[in-house]
């Protein structure tokens, strides 16, 4: 999830974000 270019980052991308860091994080 990249920041928008006005710098603003959506609730969904963010969701997803940390969805797939916890995938991550749960591998290892």
């Amino acid at each position: 999830a990249r920041p928008a270019p006005g710098g603003v980052i959506p609730p969904y991308a963010a969701l997803i974000f940390e969805v797939e860091l916890i995938k991550v994080t749960a591998k290892n």
